[in-house]
């Protein structure tokens, strides 16, 4: 018997708030942030400035530092799902540093909490340096996409859920497309990406510049992606291996919130 995470709450990426309905595997009863309409999971409302909104992806906030350190990919998106959090995708990761870089180090984003209060220049200068150096020691995280070759064409599964064989096996089943993915070969990048968070251009200059570009791991067939900051280099590895446990790698959270049932009162 195959056991599979229920994907009602991936569901809340594609709940529509004009339906009129709490958003999948809410039970509309958790009261909405300070200052925001929408319904969070408790850990965000316990800790609304411990995430910060994605504004490109509706209701989307990501958390400023890693947790469940020491997992493996399976671990690690159990035990998110215990906590009606999410491992991020490569495009809403890729994006949330992007609003980072543009916040910290290009000065032309205001970033903004769960809760919609403004996070300081300082902070965002910080969040910038965690993410893009080894500045505290840098960051490692899991990201929610697998690669996969059949027939000569590659697909992405993002989304992924876990799904346990008889013999206690555990493998990973997502929502699959064709990859969108024209660099194929490990390089420096530039910043700039495509919808599905991959690197459209090489860098000119092929050697690290925190503030310029990441190193690109292109997909491996059947690896799974990370993202790692380091005192000497940046990368999107698209070639790591699900089963591996590191004590510096983790998870940057996720939730997505959605807007409650009108109750005939003003929230």
């Amino acid at each position: 018997m195959t056991n599979i995470i229920p994907r009602n709450l991936i569901k809340h990426l594609e709940w529509t708030p004009a339906t009129g309905s709490p958003p999948p595997g809410n039970t509309g009863t958790t009261p909405p942030a300070r200052g925001t309409s929408l319904i969070y999971p408790r850990h965000v409302i316990d800790n609304p400035q411990s995430y910060i909104q994605v504004p490109q992806y509706q209701g989307l906030v990501i958390a400023t530092a890693e947790t469940h350190k020491g997992l493996n990919m399976f671990d690690t998106l159990e035990a998110l799902v215990t906590e009606q959090l999410y491992m991020p995708p490569v495009p809403h990761f890729m994006r949330h540093r992007l609003n980072l870089k543009e916040a910290g180090l290009d000065k032309t984003r205001k970033l903004l909490y769960a809760d919609e209060t403004e996070v300081a220049e300082d902070v965002a200068v910080d969040l910038w340096k965690y993410v893009s150096s080894g500045h505290r020691k840098g960051c490692w995280t899991w990201l929610n996409s697998q690669f996969k070759e059949e027939g000569g064409i590659w697909y992405i599964e993002n989304n992924l859920t876990v799904a346990t064989d008889s013999d206690g096996k555990k493998s990973l089943i997502g929502e699959r497309q064709p990859l969108d993915c024209s660099i194929r070969e490990d390089c420096y990048v530039n910043f700039d990406a495509n919808e599905q968070g991959f690197p459209t251009s090489k860098a000119p200059t092929q050697k690290y510049e925190a503030d310029n570009n990441n190193y690109f791991y292109h997909p491996r067939n059947g690896a799974v992606a990370r993202f790692l900051a380091a005192s000497d280099r940046s990368d999107l590895d698209c070639g790591g291996n699900p089963d591996v446990r590191y004590s510096s790698l983790g998870v940057f959270a996720c939730a997505a919130g959605g807007a409650p049932q009108n109750r005939g009162g003003t929230l």
